[in-house]
């Protein structure tokens, strides 16, 4: 028995420090349910929890995604439910509108619905939003932009998808579009034959000027002090006197730099002492007749010495597009001078310009060309025009291989004589080196020529080897000279032009003979790409007025301004200039009681045409039933679609993507798997030319190719249904606006565009309805997601549980074994200590 050291307490000591470890680790298990409470539990299954533990959250998180994506959907295929409802609505309207039982003022009622609808389809896909995040308007699938304003991205779907092994990819970035387009054609209309106005005889002399009208260019006034008059504008810093209205004027002095009578007007002209002369100044009109416009008439009357010299490549009276100039002797001594210019006419054209129309009747006239211009007829490189001399003295003087009357220097084209007739008066008519005196300039043809016997021929000579009358050097073509009997003079009253005012057409009557001008009339014109503009009418304004508004609001409210540089042939009225069999131009006479000629009655058609070619460019017109039947406008020339060749690569690698595809309609769909459709401008790669021999635009293709560039960025909505990386699921929503859906190209104005608009409607509806089937396919997919999560949380759960939660059964069996030991341990460990006592019963 040892004393100092108890080797029976210690090892009692032990054994119950153990069972006491043991047994806290115990009621720790049976207090918190879990087998493993700290690392040292489970080092191996620990680890394990916690990594399914990660799965289980993620799992449920990723359900709860679902659930949201699946509200998502729902709310954006409600939207769509509400725009299927309208678009029916549309239809409804549409098929109403294709029934000929509805007058035009009708359908346009029917179009104000259809236009509120259709933004009411803009709103839907501009507002609908989860979130803060937009649904129907495509950002939610792709962002883009473009390099010009007519280059657009209609969204279809998202850009991201899965490559054929199985990798997520997106095919964001930038590319470049190369178009190359073969033009068709535009659309042109024309009206019905109606009564314009009236000309009216006037006596050659006296004319009655009113004060207003009397116009003295050297204090830039007129007789009542007034700077501008009714139908005239002097511009007092330029020096430009500029005729704008018909009537009657009187024009005196010579402090001018300029005379100009605008186009499409008819403007009876006193000149008393009038003198222009801007020779020293380069590319300088002294006087300006239709100036690059419609051509005018002008009847002028000469009282004493009038002058007119101008500078650089201008005629000295420049007859623009046809104009008409009639020369009268007013006080039977008066004259006139006209001194063309280098390389133009005395009377006539400009450089590469052909002569007009004069016709003479008294006076003394002396034309003299510049320096390869015609005394009468065309500039440098231009033809002769028609000139008739009925009296007076004339003398016409070619310049350096340019005729007297005819065609100027044609050594680079053009040059050929016009036609002349000298019924009487005197003339003489001198050649340039190498020109016919009436006839063809240097390597010009001769012209027609008819020489009456009243005329007093004083001499026509030819330049160099050229003929007297006939062709130039060069040429061996002398053209028709014919010499005539007496010629009874006709009638030289000059005619005033008075245009009717709506008010006062009998076109514009209703059936009942009312007149519908009574208050102001709109008519509406919508381009077959949507664009929209109108014009009011009122009954003051004339049929020249109702063209202007038209051409006005083509080039403006419609844009096509940008196509063009002339806007004044948008629409037109016919004066008797055009080549063309559509347009009518027609003079009934109006005979006085003696069987006398009085007047003319003008009768001609207006003419509406687009400059842009196919059926983006059509226009139509929306008014009341009253005003279209008296425009009457018919399609004369049916428009036809560009084709377009399409490359598109990608701007950085410059990797093809689609190669020389053709493609009818400014439209490529279903770029990268249909992901977007890429619109462009209409006139793409196209120049539209006027004609002015057919009156018509022509279409060519423009030199080089059209290139414009996208930028498309990957703004899928991603929905992340799985707890791990790479676990998701894209959502695709296309854009859904009006734009989008083609809606902005209904129109109901008529039976025919009413038509077209239920098929537009039906294309409508069936994209709305694959993209609700679209969303329906992702909710129902989501919803057996959301099934799929809740059956594997549960399962890793249970899994989870039966690593890291306590067996209670075998943890009470535990703790009720290891509380008797550490009972009985305390017991043991009370008799050890007593062991020692036993060393004093030796003591005693």
């Amino acid at each position: 028995m040892r004393v100092k050291t108890n080797i029976s307490s210690l090892h009692a000591y032990n054994a119950l420090a153990l069972t006491n470890d043991k047994l806290a680790r115990s009621i720790g298990r049976l207090s918190t349910g879990l087998h493993i409470n700290s690392a040292a539990d489970d080092a191996a299954g620990l680890a394990i929890s916690e990594k399914m533990r990660a799965q289980i959250r993620g799992t449920e998180q990723a359900g709860h995604n679902a659930q949201d994506g699946i509200s998502m959907i729902q709310t954006a295929e409600g939207a769509l439910s509400e725009t299927h409802a309208i678009l029916q609505r549309v239809r409804e309207l549409s098929v109403q509108a294709a029934n000929d039982t509805l007058t035009a003022e009708d359908r346009s009622y029917i179009q104000l619905e259809i236009d509120q609808l259709r933004l009411e389809v803009d709103r839907i896909s501009t507002t609908t939003q989860f979130n803060k995040k937009m649904l129907l308007d495509g950002s939610s699938s792709t962002l883009w932009s473009s390099s010009d304003l007519e280059t657009r991205v209609i969204v279809r779907d998202a850009l991201r998808g899965v490559d054929q092994f199985g990798q997520k990819t997106s095919v964001e970035g930038n590319y470049n579009i190369k178009i190359v387009t073969d033009p068709g054609a535009s659309q042109i209309q024309k009206s019905n034959v109606m009564e314009i106005g009236e000309m009216t005889k006037q006596p050659p002399t006296p004319l009655e000027v009113s004060d207003e009208n009397t116009i003295d260019l050297d204090t830039g006034t007129n007789v009542s002090g007034a700077t501008n008059g009714t139908d005239w504008q002097f511009d007092t810093v330029a020096g430009v006197l500029t005729i704008s209205g018909d009537g009657v004027f009187k024009i005196s002095g010579g402090n001018a730099n300029k005379i100009v009578v605008a186009g499409g007007i008819t403007a009876n002209i006193i000149f008393s002492g009038v003198t222009v002369d801007v020779s020293t100044t380069n590319l300088a009109t002294a006087f300006s007749v239709g100036e690059r416009t419609r051509g005018a008439t002008v009847n002028l009357f000469l009282e004493g010495t009038n002058t007119f010299k101008s500078g650089g490549d201008q005629a000295g009276i420049h007859l623009f597009d046809a104009s008409t100039l009639n020369i009268y002797d007013a006080s039977g001594n008066g004259s006139l001078s006209a001194t063309g210019g280098d390389n133009a006419a005395g009377i006539g054209g400009g450089m590469e310009g052909h002569g007009g129309t004069v016709n003479i009747y008294g006076g003394s006239v002396t034309a003299t060309g510049g320096m390869n211009g015609a005394g009468i007829g065309g500039g440098l490189r231009g033809d002769g025009g028609e000139t008739n001399i009925y009296g007076g003295s004339v003398t016409a003087t070619g310049g350096t291989n340019a005729a007297g009357i005819g065609g100027g220097d044609g050594s680079g084209g053009n040059g050929n004589g016009g036609t002349t007739t000298i019924c009487g008066g005197s003339v003489t008519a001198t050649g340039g080196t190498n020109a016919a005196g009436i006839g063809g300039g240097d390597n010009g043809n001769g012209g027609e020529t008819n020489i009456y016997e009243n005329a007093d021929v004083k001499a026509i000579s030819g330049g160099g080897t050229a003929e007297d009358i006939g062709h130039g050097n060069g040429k061996d073509n002398s053209g028709t000279t014919n010499r005539l009997g007496v010629y009874t003079a006709p009638d030289t009253s000059a005619y005033a032009y008075k245009p009717h005012t709506l008010g006062e057409m009998p076109e514009f009557m209703n059936a009942s003979g009312v007149r519908i001008f009574t208050d102001p009339q709109t008519i509406t014109l919508t381009q077959g790409d949507g664009k929209r503009t109108s014009v009011t009418l009122y009954a003051s304004d004339t049929m020249d007025d109702v063209a202007k508004k038209i051409s006005d609001a083509i080039a403006y409210g419609l844009g096509q301004f940008m196509y063009v540089d002339d806007i004044t042939n948008f629409c037109t009225i016919s004066d008797g200039t055009e080549n063309t069999s559509e347009s009518v131009y027609k003079k009934e006479e109006i005979k006085d009681e003696n069987g006398n000629i009085t007047g003319y009655k003008i009768h001609a058609t207006m003419l509406v045409r687009s400059a842009v070619a196919g059926s983006g460019g059509d226009i139509s017109f929306a008014g009341s039933e009253d005003l279209l039947r008296a425009l009457g406008l018919s399609t004369i020339q049916q428009s036809s679609e560009n084709r377009y060749t399409v490359s598109v690569n990608d701007a950085h690698s410059g990797n093809a993507v689609v190669t020389s595809m053709s493609t009818t309609g400014s439209t490529l769909h279903g770029l990268f798997g249909g992901a977007i459709d890429v619109e462009w401008d209409a006139m793409a790669n196209t120049e539209a030319a006027w004609n002015e021999q057919t009156k018509r635009y022509e279409f060519k293709r423009s030199t080089g190719i059209y290139e414009t560039t996208i930028h498309i960025s990957d703004n899928s909505c991603v929905l992340q249904v799985g707890a791990n990386e790479g676990e998701d699921m894209t959502i695709g929503f296309a854009d859904m606006s009006a734009r989008a859906l083609g809606l902005n190209r209904i129109l109901v104005t008529d039976r025919e565009s009413a038509a077209r608009a239920i098929t537009i409607v039906d294309n409508a509806i069936g994209l709305v309805s694959r993209q609700r089937a679209k969303l329906g396919a992702y909710q129902n997919r989501l919803e057996h997601t959301t099934s799929n999560l809740t059956t594997m949380s549960t399962n890793l759960t249970a899994s989870e549980s039966r690593i890291r939660d306590a067996d209670m059964a075998k943890e009470m069996m535990e703790f009720t074994k290891l509380n008797i030991l550490s009972q009985a341990g305390n017991s043991m460990l009370a008799q050890a200590n007593q062991l020692p006592q036993n060393i004093l019963s030796l003591l005693r």
